[in-house]
């Protein structure tokens, strides 16, 4: 009961700031690190307590240095940021949260999203120069992927293929 009680409680702080950053980024285009750093350590202590620390800390690298590389691919490419900083540390610690391998998935299920959300956007506004927070997405694919039961690539693949 005890161990359903503070899984609880992180579960709904988790929320909470996942919540708070989407909002703040969605209004501003800006994440706060004081936000991240309460994300983080929330995370670290829900994988400490459920004792799978060790693979949340890869997968949390492993999305960092995914999301960090795009940030400076695309801004060596388009001389400006694809997406900020402050998305590549919540990236880094969503990984940590989802643990290894299930992070591969989630990242891939977010990328996807969120060009489906550009092109709608494309479509709807007609303005190329439109920004779209990633912030928000990343949070709200963070919910999404619960509700549909944590799919793998290949499940999502073959269920929009058919």
């Amino acid at each position: 009961m005890e161990t359903q009680i503070i899984n609880c409680l992180c579960l709904s702080v988790i929320a909470f700031f996942l919540i708070k950053i989407a909002y703040i980024d969605f209004k501003t285009q800006y994440i706060y690190i004081r936000d991240l750093w309460i994300l983080a350590i929330v995370v670290a202590f829900y994988k400490i307590y459920n004792g799978n620390f060790i693979l949340s800390i890869f997968a949390g690298t492993g999305a960092y240095i995914f999301g960090y590389a795009i940030y400076k691919i695309a801004y060596l490419i388009y001389k400006e940021e694809a997406f900020g900083l402050g998305d590549v540390y919540l990236l880094g610690i969503l990984g940590c949260y989802w643990s290894w391998p299930t992070m591969i998935h989630f990242t891939y299920f977010v990328f996807l999203l969120a060009g489906i959300i550009g092109i709608i956007f494309l479509i709807g506004t007609q303005n190329r120069k439109y920004r779209i927070a990633f912030g928000p997405i990343l949070n709200i694919s963070v919910f999404l992927y619960h509700l549909l039961g944590m799919p793998k690539i290949y499940n999502i693949i073959t269920k929009m293929c058919v």
